[in-house]
């Protein structure tokens, strides 16, 4: 009997343990976009709305819908919606519409995931809000102005180069804007102070000098006040951006369109 006992002793002390299995085989962090972009676009379609265009990277699932008035950009990552633009809006009383653009695609740090660009539609002119989407599945913006350019800065096209609207601070006529040209420099944003960059300058400041001499001759006070001021902001800009010593490259490889054939 104790040989026996010891045989199965021996028996069970030379078996293979088996591997305990590894959790992370089975294990799935977060959502799959496209699914959870499906059921999304369901509850908007019971609630009224009809889905337009769609985006899809391999991070994420974008797309926008209306209804009426009402209108929304909706992005979906593997964390579950991260991003959402809506009309009617509170903070933002001014915006009409907001929609996806589709067209050109833009991959800014060139890491093969096309970036997010939203369009917010107002009565006189479309901002565009361009956003990112990392590995983590968070967005985060691409572009922020700096508050010493102006008040309520808004993109007006994504290029070569970035034109940025902003309003003239410190003036009575709240419609005073001016549009001027940046680009990354290094790990920042700057003015351009580039040969394209400078005949902008130019340009908006002939336009504006020939206006207010109009206006002047019309008698029209507040336009005048107006273009004195905007004549005034493009000054002041125009000379941070030449102190600034800092030039971009006409034509930044990061900001060109995906799928051209270069790199």
């Amino acid at each position: 009997m104790r040989c026996w006992i010891l045989g199965c002793v021996l028996a069970v002390g030379c078996a293979k343990a088996e591997t305990a299995p590894d959790p992370l085989s089975y294990l799935r962090v977060g959502v799959d976009p496209a699914v959870e972009a499906q059921a999304v676009a369901g509850r908007l379609a019971k609630a009224g709305y009809k889905v337009g265009h769609r985006v899809e990277g391999a991070r994420y699932v974008a797309f926008d819908a209306r209804r009426g008035a009402h209108s929304t950009v909706r992005v979906i990552t593997l964390r579950g919606p991260v991003l959402s633009v809506a009309v009617p809006d509170a903070r933002a009383p001014a915006r009409q519409r907001v929609a996806l653009v589709p067209w050109p695609r833009r991959d800014f740090d060139g890491d093969a995931e096309f970036d997010v660009i939203v369009a917010l539609v107002e009565p006189e002119r479309t901002c565009l809000a361009w956003v990112q989407v990392d590995q983590g599945g968070f967005v985060r913006e691409v572009f922020r102005p700096k508050s010493h350019w102006g008040e309520l800065p808004c993109v007006r096209s994504i290029g070569g180069e970035l034109e940025l609207e902003v309003n003239v601070p410190d003036c009575k006529v709240a419609s005073a804007r001016v549009r001027f040209l940046v680009a990354r420099s290094a790990q920042d944003w700057t003015l351009l102070a580039t040969p394209t960059a400078r005949a902008h300058w130019e340009q908006e400041t002939t336009r504006r000098n020939e206006a207010i001499a109009r206006a002047r001759a019309a008698g029209d006070s507040g336009a005048v006040e107006r273009l004195a001021c905007e004549l005034r902001w493009l000054g002041k800009l125009s000379s941070l951006a030449t102190d600034d010593q800092r030039v971009v490259p006409e034509t930044s490889p990061m900001l060109e369109p995906g799928r051209d054939g270069e790199e």
